[in-house]
């Protein structure tokens, strides 16, 4: 058969295994947005990220013989299905990955189903090799902006736009949290020592964090709480308890950023957990931070008189003026590194200083 032929006879095949799906549209997949990605893919073999149950890309493989399609199919009768179904095509090149991919690595990979961007990218990271070629075609021109890791828009066609990716960009909003969320599983892993039950915890919350595949809640810390409390164990726990607890919250916030900003609570981009309350004496708004450590507090205060532009003077009780309104900062106040301001709105400044310092 020829090429056309090859391709109408791929998508009849489909259309009378899924009944469901609409001709035009399979049609329009095939041809406008699967066969012009011959046009950059090389020859190597290229493995197809696009969803489970997504057209397979068999289109692309009919139009370059000279390369490998790679595709995964987690279901076996489909997967028999469309091994089945190439084999009486006489498609050769196309190989039908049942269930992982194991330890495999490509150079090459393209996606055509138009998830999220940065979904796609993050799935991708652990089997593209470093620098190795993302294409993920959309619909239409996203309008994004070439930069360090987007190389650039390709137009196939109408409904042809094609991303080159060679890494992974930052998203902004999610990726500083993301990066805080792998700090804080540092921090953890370095408390455990007498809790080793929790190692399961960490090597699956590496992997969601990684992934970018963070539940919507987390109670760990709660779930510690009862597991330990009463236990000798748990009184020299303070610094762990609290990143498991910023670790919670840190969670929270990837799915509602804005807590960051506008809750009693948040995590700094170095893992600190940061409360606002309030001193006894003098009455002013604090911002406590914890775990506490020495080290912590002149770094801190050093990012806040350089983000605000103020001058911090003398030592260990802190004072400085903000906006005519006076600061002052604490160390090992109710186990933790304080600071507080005569108004709120004062406090909330600070606040907002101190969740992005990254000491």
């Amino acid at each position: 058969m020829s090429e056309d032929e090859l391709i109408a006879a791929w998508v009849e095949a489909w259309l009378k295994r899924h009944p469901e799906a609409k001709r035009a549209k399979v049609e329009e997949q095939v041809i406008e947005r699967d066969v012009p990605l011959r046009f950059i893919v090389c020859g190597t073999p290229v493995l197809d990220l696009s969803r489970e149950g997504f057209l397979p890309a068999v289109g692309l493989a009919i139009a370059r013989p000279d390369t490998t399609l790679v595709t995964c199919v987690g279901d076996a009768a489909e997967a028999d299905w469309l091994q089945s179904t190439l084999e009486t095509l006489e498609v050769e090149n196309v190989e039908v990955v049942r269930g992982s991919l194991g330890e495999r690595k490509f150079e090459e990979a393209i996606c055509r189903d138009e998830r999220k961007v940065f979904q796609i990218l993050r799935r991708s990271k652990r089997i593209i090799n470093p620098g190795g070629r993302r294409y993920l075609v959309r619909s239409r021109d996203e309008g994004t902006t070439p930069d360090s890791e987007l190389v650039q828009t390709i137009v196939l066609g109408q409904r042809c736009h094609v991303m080159h990716f060679i890494g992974i960009p930052e998203e902004p909003g999610v990726t500083p949290i993301l990066k805080t969320a792998a700090l804080l599983l540092d921090k953890i892993e370095g408390e455990l020592k007498g809790y080793e039950n929790l190692s399961d915890f960490l090597a699956r919350a590496r992997e969601a964090v990684e992934m970018d595949e963070l539940p919507k809640s987390s109670d760990v810390s709660m779930i510690f709480m009862r597991t330990f409390e009463g236990h000798e164990v748990y009184e020299k726990s303070g610094r762990l308890r609290d990143y498991l607890r910023a670790f919670d919250l840190i969670v929270l916030q990837r799915h509602a950023p804005q807590m960051r900003l506008g809750g009693l609570q948040a995590v700094s981009e170095g893992g600190r957990l940061l409360t606002k309350g309030k001193w006894e004496e003098p009455a002013w708004y604090s911002v406590d931070a914890t775990p506490y450590d020495a080290d912590y507090f002149p770094r801190a205060m050093a990012t806040l008189a350089w983000g605000l532009g103020v001058e911090v003077r003398g030592e260990d009780p802190w004072e400085f003026v903000l906006d005519g309104v006076r600061i002052a900062a604490r160390m090992n106040y109710r186990g933790s590194c304080s600071i507080a301001a005569e108004t709120e709105s004062a406090r909330d400044k600070i606040f907002r200083g101190l969740v992005r310092a990254s000491c």
